[in-house]
């Protein structure tokens, strides 16, 4: 283990070498960035998914709808998958929203 005042003199010396070395600090700048932009490809890739199922969503839901305004007499089970496309609809929504 190194001592503090060591140590702090080590990564003085670190910083002040990569000051003198640009090709370095610019070797970091250009890791950084593939990093960002493999991220945000990734969560565009995520937000595209999360649309696509609030899609089938809400088909599902339509659907549904459609079939209780023709029905006077609708089983529990209907009604059950009515509320439950409807929750996970509004979950995908938060989802894409934030």
């Amino acid at each position: 283990m190194l001592p503090a005042r060591e140590f702090e003199a080590l990564i003085r010396q670190v910083l002040a070498d990569l000051g003198t070395q640009p090709a370095i600090l610019q070797a970091c700048v250009d890791a950084v960035n593939r990093e960002v932009v493999e991220s945000v490809a990734e969560l565009e890739t995520t937000l595209a998914r999360h649309r696509d199922d609030l899609g089938h969503l809400t088909t599902g839901i339509r659907r549904l709808i459609e079939v209780m305004k023709q029905e006077d007499l609708l089983a529990e089970d209907i009604k059950e998958e009515y509320r439950r496309l409807v929750r996970e609809k509004r979950q995908l929504q938060t989802r894409c929203e934030n």
